[in-house]
C-alpha cells in the first residue's frame, strides 16, 4: 500500500466515519442517564480502550458510509441546480442576470458579468454520469482542434455502443497503469470526490440522529440546534457543488486519456488483428 491509498483511505473512508461516530456519541450522551454517563466517562477516561474503539468504529462507519453510492448526491446536486441556479435549466440562457442587472448599479458593470463567461449555461447539470456530451461540448467550444477531434474519434461513443461509467473506470485504470503522474492527478480529483460523498452521507445521518436527540432529550439546547443548523447549511453547500466537483473529475481522466493515447495506441493495437469471436458479434 502506497501513500496516495493510505491518504485516500484516510479521508475517504476514516474522516467521515470518525465525524459521524462522534456525533452518535453525542447524541447519545445526551440522552443517557447519570448512570450510562458515568459508563461513558469511564471509557473515555481509559486512553488506549478509547483509541482502539475509535479507530476500529471510525473505519466500520467509515466503510458502511463508503458503500454508500455517489449517485445519489450526484443526482440530487443535479436537482438542487435544475431548481434554484437559473443558468442550470435548459432556458437558462433567458434569464441570465436578470437579477444582477436589477440590484448593481450600471457603473458596476453589471451587464457586463451578466452576458459574460459567468453566466453562461451549466450544461453538466444536465447530463448524466460521465457527462460525454458535456465534454463534447467542452471541446468544440474551447478547446484545440486536435483535442475536438480526438474526441469526436475516441471519447463519443460509436453507433450501437453507450459510454457509461464502465467506459470512463476502464480507460481510467489503463491511464494509471502506464502513466504515474496521471495516476496522481485521477487518485487526487476521484478522492475529493469520494470524500465529499461520504461527508455527505455522514452529515445526513448525523443531521437525522440530532433530531432524534432533540425530541427525546430535554438536555439538547442551542447547542445541538446550532450543530444542526451548521450541518443544514453543509449539505446544501454539498449539493450546490457536487456535480461541478464530478465533472472536473471526468475532465481530469479525459485530459489524461488525450495526453496518454499514443502510449495506449500501442497496448489496443495488439487486439486489432485478431479476430472477435462469433459469440461476441
Amino acid at each position: 500500500m502506497n501513500l496516495t491509498s493510505e491518504a485516500r483511505g484516510f479521508f475517504e473512508i476514516f474522516v467521515p466515519g470518525a465525524f459521524l461516530m462522534l456525533n452518535l456519541l453525542v447524541g447519545k450522551y445526551l440522552m443517557l442517564d447519570d448512570k450510562g454517563k458515568e459508563v461513558l466517562a469511564r471509557i473515555a477516561g481509559n486512553q488506549t480502550l478509547a483509541l482502539i474503539a475509535a479507530i476500529s468504529f471510525g473505519y466500520l462507519l467509515g466503510v458502511l458510509l463508503r458503500l454508500c453510492r455517489t449517485e445519489l448526491p450526484d443526482r440530487l446536486s443535479a436537482w438542487f441546480l435544475r431548481k434554484f441556479d437559473p443558468r442550470s435549466r435548459d432556458n437558462g440562457r433567458d434569464s441570465r442576470g436578470w437579477w444582477l442587472r436589477a440590484l448593481l448599479p450600471e457603473r458596476l458593470g453589471a451587464k457586463r458579468y451578466a452576458a459574460g463567461f459567468y453566466w453562461e449555461y451549466k450544461a453538466w447539470a444536465n447530463k448524466p454520469f460521465p457527462y460525454v456530451r458535456w465534454i463534447r461540448s467542452l471541446t468544440s467550444r474551447s478547446l484545440p482542434d486536435e483535442v475536438e477531434r480526438f474526441c469526436a474519434t475516441h471519447w463519443d461513443p460509436p453507433e450501437g455502443k453507450v459510454h457509461d461509467r464502465e467506459f470512463l473506470n476502464f480507460f481510467k485504470v489503463l491511464v494509471s497503469a502506464i502513466d504515474p503522474e496521471a495516476n496522481r492527478q485521477i487518485n487526487a480529483a476521484e478522492a475529493l470526490s469520494r470524500y465529499v460523498a461520504g461527508m455527505f452521507y455522514a452529515l445526513l445521518s448525523a443531521l437525522a440522529f440530532m433530531c432524534v436527540t432533540v425530541v427525546r432529550s430535554q438536555l439538547a439546547g442551542q447547542f445541538v440546534l446550532l450543530l444542526m443548523l451548521i450541518y443544514a447549511v453543509a449539505l446544501v453547500g454539498i449539493l450546490a457543488n457536487f456535480r461541478f466537483i464530478r465533472t472536473k473529475e471526468v475532465e481530469t481522466v479525459f485530459a489524461t486519456l488525450f495526453g496518454n493515447w499514443g502510449k495506449l495506441e500501442l497496448v489496443l493495437s495488439r487486439w486489432r488483428s485478431d479476430p472477435i469471436p462469433p459469440s461476441l458479434e
